[in-house]
């Protein structure tokens, strides 16, 4: 039942990547907010289909600290794909750090080059930092929210990776704060894994980090204790 419930989601994830994907040669000269506002369709058919297909729901925790008038930079954990796909419904309009290989990925490539994500070379460090710096400041004077994985890659469940200090130089330079977030996707769809697990993903969103009179790793130190804390709560 598990393998016939991951394939059903499967078929219908890429299914809809399909059509994103064709629907982006028509969008393409649009504006980058009507863009978003278009494909977003792929996200909320996924979330739907992975709830009626594999059981997999997601509550969220803490969304009163998700600030209404001003953008932030988010600094979460990585587990999953789930996060790529379910934080477009969780926040306000957003934009990814993301490495290049990503554009290449079949199908997938072309929608998400059409949401304006960063695209980072990871093995040019300085380049990135740079990159990340000038086009994050960017994309939050505009209003839209930065998301960062720090870890860089995709954590096992139950566990988490040292943060990388790229959010926290990008809210300190920008003068935005950092909404730190935290959940357990990977207990719902592991690390490269096919199969899904039929449950919740619980999604900790704590209060904003202000940056005002801190150094970059003070305020890494803060967003690292505070995922610790959720790391010990999560179901």
């Amino acid at each position: 039942m598990q393998l016939l419930r991951s394939t059903l989601f499967s078929l219908g994830f890429v299914i809809s990547t399909i059509c994103a994907s064709a629907m982006s040669l028509f969008i393409w000269p649009l504006k980058r907010n009507n863009r978003y506002q278009l494909l977003q369709f792929w996200s909320v058919f996924n979330v739907w289909w992975m709830n009626k297909s594999c059981n997999i729901q997601y509550e969220v925790h803490g969304e009163e600290n998700i600030p209404k008038d001003i953008p932030c930079v988010i600094v979460s954990n990585h587990q999953s794909t789930w996060e790529t796909i379910a934080f477009q419904r969780v926040f306000p309009s957003q934009v990814y750090v993301i490495k290049k290989e990503l554009l290449w990925v079949p199908f997938f490539g072309l929608p998400l080059r059409l949401m304006s994500p960063i695209v980072i070379n990871r093995s040019k460090k300085t380049k990135a930092r740079q990159q990340i710096l000038h086009q994050g400041k960017q994309h939050l004077d505009n209003g839209l929210f930065v998301i960062i994985f720090p870890e860089g890659t995709r954590a096992a469940p139950k566990s988490r990776s040292r943060y990388s200090a790229g959010g926290a130089v990008l809210a300190l330079k920008s003068g935005y704060h950092v909404l730190p977030v935290f959940h357990n996707s990977g207990d719902c769809w592991p690390k490269s894994t096919f199969l899904k697990q039929s449950g919740i993903v619980h999604v900790h969103i704590g209060e904003p980090i202000h940056t005002d009179g801190k150094t970059v790793k003070e305020i890494n130190n803060q967003v690292e204790q505070w995922a610790d804390e959720q790391l010990k709560i999560l179901p």
